[in-house]
């Protein structure tokens, strides 16, 4: 089937390995052609509460990718080209201290974004992070914005995988996202004095709000269906890492 000229709300293609262009846990991402991809959610849609979240963002001028349309479980999305953050950093493109500049500079983009009042109250209920949640101190979270979910276009830089997108306090984005860089960096591999580097780099940016919710954002990513066991047990480890960074800093 030819989809040069597809458009949302034409019949879907059938796709082959040949069109993916990415996949995480949370879902694989086959490109149409140069101007959709479709993301093909790895669990019933109903499981992802705040999806909507994403077209508020960008109608509020955050630089993420557009929802067209949905397609029982596909998401006909805005396709978004260029290398991810985490490729850059690997090729040396781009610095670590850059990258984490990065990082930290779109999550405080991100947290500005108008809260819609109909999600505070949910957000103050939560029973992990309620209790450390002030009212007047929401915002809207990614809550797995590392390297790997940046994509570096011509022009901007733009995050993916919103699939755990939610209202909180911003202390446990910064939280979340340390945590996932925290993790690499527990491993020993080529890559592990980059990542507690890249940790570093993180601490100085977001200050020490965060380390009270290491606890709460380990308790969420431990919940998530996605996370494999051997992720779960290095979160402990993950933490510890983090301290031991901020402590040094």
């Amino acid at each position: 089937m030819d989809t040069h000229n597809w458009k949302p709300g034409d019949d879907l293609p059938e796709f082959t390995e040949a069109h993916v262009l990415s996949e995480t846990r949370l879902g694989r991402t086959y490109a149409i052609n140069d101007a959709y991809v479709a993301r093909v959610l790895t669990m019933p849609i109903e499981r992802y509460e705040r999806l909507e979240l994403i077209t508020h963002i960008v109608s509020s001028g955050f630089p993420a990718p557009r929802i067209y349309d949905t397609v029982g479980n596909t998401l006909i999305m805005e396709r978004v080209h260029g290398p991810t953050l985490f490729q850059a950093l690997v090729s040396g493109e781009t610095s670590i201290d850059d990258g984490a500049y990065l990082n930290v500079a779109l999550m405080k983009q991100l947290h500005t974004m108008p809260v819609p009042d109909e999600l505070r109250q949910a957000a103050l209920d939560d029973p992990i992070v309620g209790a450390l949640t002030n009212p007047q101190h929401l915002a809207i979270l990614h809550m797995d914005l590392h390297p790997a979910n940046i994509i570096l276009t011509e022009h901007d830089a733009v995050p993916i995988s919103w699939e755990c997108i939610r209202v909180g306090p911003p202390e446990l984005d910064q939280a979340s996202t340390a945590l996932a860089v925290g993790i690499l960096a527990s491993e020993e591999h080529e890559l592990q004095h980059g990542a507690q580097v890249y940790l570093h780099r993180l601490h100085q940016g977001f200050g020490t709000g965060y380390l009270d919710y290491l606890d709460a954002a380990s308790t969420f990513r431990a919940m998530r269906p996605d996370v494999p066991h051997e992720e779960r047990d290095l979160l402990a480890t993950a933490q510890s890492i983090i301290r031991e960074v901020a402590n040094r800093s």
